[in-house]
């Protein structure tokens, strides 16, 4: 499994203030694991993630400094250094995640991110309808972005994962990657919780076909 970007979007919320409940973990040195499965329930790969920092006083300005650790479905370690640091920005309200630390051994085929939610308001409810979401990725010398779109709060409903049984947000979005010619469009429905994120997330292609599903196992 080469997918060494797969939870950026996951993460992007990260670097924003501590005042409020937020839908993602706002303490440093949090830490979870996740569990990726393809479209038959089988498991692809998994990954780990720790807050190491984050600065920012304000939603429209903040740095995060995380942690990732990826197995494949064997649990062996994907990176050679066997962790990476992503660093997420976000400055006047654009996002961008500099994956500069993990660019050895990627391809332009690396960037189809199948990641989490973005940011959502703390505040959001059954039937509300988010803006629309453009984030820039860069890993060395390539640029792309994500295209996030269609985003509504489909309700609020328990889910239980391996992690456990939260009171989550569901939440539906249009994800569109692209990078250089090469494009992806696919639906995500996620369940965020607060002060915690996105416990489980589904991926469906244009046709509506489950691709894969992400579930939190520990926290």
């Amino acid at each position: 499994m080469k997918r060494t970007v797969l939870i950026v979007l996951a993460l992007l919320a990260a670097a924003m203030p501590l005042k409020a409940q937020y839908y993602f973990a706002t303490q440093s040195g949090a830490q979870a694991s996740f569990r990726i499965y393809d479209n038959k329930g089988n498991i692809k790969g998994s990954y780990e993630e720790t807050l190491k920092s984050l600065s920012g006083e304000s939603l429209e300005n903040g740095v995060a400094i995380l942690e990732q650790v990826y197995f494949d479905k064997e649990g062996k370690h994907i990176l050679k250094d066997k962790s990476s640091n992503l660093t997420i920005s976000i400055q006047g309200g654009e996002v961008t995640a500099n994956i500069e630390t993990i660019k050895k051994g990627m391809t332009t085929q690396d960037f189809m991110i199948k990641g989490c939610v973005l940011y959502f308001p703390p505040d959001i409810g059954a039937g509300d309808h988010l803006p629309d979401r453009i984030v820039s990725v860069k890993v060395g010398r390539i640029g792309g972005n994500i295209r996030l779109s269609e985003r509504k709060v489909l309700g609020m409903e328990n889910v239980t994962v391996p992690a456990g049984t939260f009171q989550a947000a569901k939440v539906q979005e249009k994800q569109k990657t692209r990078v250089s010619i090469i494009s992806e469009e696919v639906t995500i429905v996620s369940w965020i919780v607060k002060e915690v994120g996105c416990v489980r997330q589904e991926v469906y292609d244009n046709k509506g076909a489950l691709v894969q599903t992400i579930e939190m196992v520990k926290r």
